[in-house]
């Protein structure tokens, strides 16, 4: 189906397969190649921003940024990876449900959906909330489109009773969530990478926010990341979540890597991959 998905094989050749993510599947699961991170899964760091450099809205509320192509290419980055990680506050602000919709992206377009990403499933969605802060009434945990989370938390870091802690986790599971504890997982991302990997099983995940969790995949010392994929895209909004200006990115320069740009519509895409 190639010929009749141009954008979508655009956005294959000049961003995804530059970023090592290959379509080298035949369930519409892509297979990453698992050595080049040992026993960690491949990581992709992927936001949006303004030209000012916003992230998101006035006390951290969504806006919209990006266009069109650029939501398409989000949509593939999710059919491609395992799981899709993102911060308790994102949930919380934004109340996402974190799955693939290509298909209804696409048609508007005339275009169909690659055949390596016709049988793709919603990445499994993963909740970084140290304190156990999630609300239990987001869509993650109550609507019937979503896959239920993994929750991981640091047992010692709630601002509640262990015993409240407890019938919180009892009722998440079950609703149907996955908990998965880490200590000091706030800070430690090695840590929680390992844990996904060794009880989920997860290959690859993309990093899709918010500031807090993205700026931690950036600065995580030994790296982390494996690509980042940032969408600049031309409009100012004045105000709002911006990236930390101070965040050192020098360890990272120095992992090496290749940069390159491209665009899709009206939007800038810059894709790094580090160096092997």
């Amino acid at each position: 189906m190639t010929e009749s998905s141009p954008l979508q094989t655009t956005i294959r050749k000049t961003i995804l397969e530059p970023c090592g993510i290959p379509f080298d599947c035949s369930s519409g699961a892509c297979k990453h190649d698992e050595d080049r991170n040992g026993s960690l899964p491949l990581v992709t760091v992927t936001w949006a921003q303004t030209l000012d450099g916003r992230v998101s809205g006035p006390n951290g509320n969504m806006i919209a940024i990006s266009g069109p192509e650029a939501f398409i290419m989000t949509h593939m980055l999710r059919a491609t990876h395992d799981g899709i990680l993102v911060g308790v506050g994102t949930v919380k602000n934004d109340n996402p449900r974190l799955t693939v919709r290509i298909a209804d992206l696409v048609v508007d377009r005339g275009e169909l959906v690659l055949s390596d990403l016709v049988a793709a499933n919603h990445p499994q969605p993963i909740v970084l909330d140290p304190r156990l802060a999630l609300p239990e009434t987001c869509h993650l945990v109550t609507n019937q489109t979503c896959r239920r989370p993994w929750i991981v938390f640091d047992p010692k870091a709630a601002n509640v009773s262990a015993a409240a802690v407890a019938e919180k986790a009892k009722r998440l599971v079950t609703a149907g969530c996955k908990l998965i504890p880490v200590a000091n997982a706030r800070h430690d991302l090695h840590g929680v990478l390992r844990a996904l990997r060794t009880q989920g099983g997860m290959r690859s995940i993309m990093v899709e926010g918010g500031r807090a969790v993205l700026e931690s995949f950036l600065t995580a010392q030994p790296p982390v990341a494996n690509a980042v994929i940032i969408t600049v895209a031309p409009r100012f909004v004045g105000g709002g979540v911006h990236l930390s200006p101070s965040i050192d990115w020098t360890r990272t320069a120095q992992s090496g890597g290749r940069v390159a740009w491209s665009s899709l519509g009206d939007d800038a895409i810059m894709v790094w991959r580090r160096g092997q």
